[in-house]
């Protein structure tokens, strides 16, 4: 940390939120979530740099980390570098009032499926940007269902009904121009 006092922008509140309701991220899908609002990709990932660095905040500490697993992959250090929020982002989310409570929720004991599921979605979220497609977040299809990920399946073995439990890694929706929904679990 070099000292410097770091302000929150709406660009960094924007990050933060997409970290927290998709899981960790490369930095050129959190420029692609902003591009319309901060172009020059260097100094946006300079500001990167500095939300990983500089402790100087309201919060007293760092506001994104950078998972180790990532280091542990091939030809790391030629990839772009993965963020994720600290808990002092989390509490910027948190007054924000951009906090939900359903959000998808990381393990670093599965990092890397963890990874490739925030990839997916965030990707499926990026395309339906400016295009009339609506993305529409776990956390509001499970607020509005009123339940959890976690769902009793019935099925029959020989005859013999059984129910066990299921619980996908994620469920996330499409909202089509005509107002039609499509709902996704993976």
């Amino acid at each position: 940390s070099t000292g410097k006092r770091i302000i929150i922008q709406p660009r960094d509140l924007l990050w933060f939120e997409m970290l927290h309701r998709h899981g960790a991220l490369p930095f050129s899908y959190l420029h692609e979530f902003t591009k319309e609002t901060a172009r020059n990709p260097k100094r946006a990932q300079d500001r990167a740099t500095e939300l990983f660095h500089e402790d100087n905040t309201q919060y007293g500490g760092t506001y994104l980390a950078r998972p180790f697993q990532q280091f542990m992959t091939l030809d790391a250090r030629y990839q772009n570098l993965v963020y994720d929020i600290t808990p002092r982002a989390e509490e910027v989310l948190k007054e924000a009032g951009r906090w939900h409570e359903r959000a998808p929720l990381t393990s670093n004991r599965h990092w890397r499926h963890d990874f490739m599921l925030a990839c997916i979605t965030a990707s499926i979220h990026l395309a339906t940007v400016g295009t009339g497609y609506r993305f529409i977040f776990q956390d509001e299809i499970l607020d509005r269902a009123g339940t959890g990920l976690t769902f009793n399946v019935p099925y029959a073995i020989n005859g013999k009904r059984h129910e066990h439990p299921l619980k996908p890694d994620r469920i996330f929706g499409i909202q089509y121009p005509n107002k039609k929904v499509r709902l996704f679990i993976v």
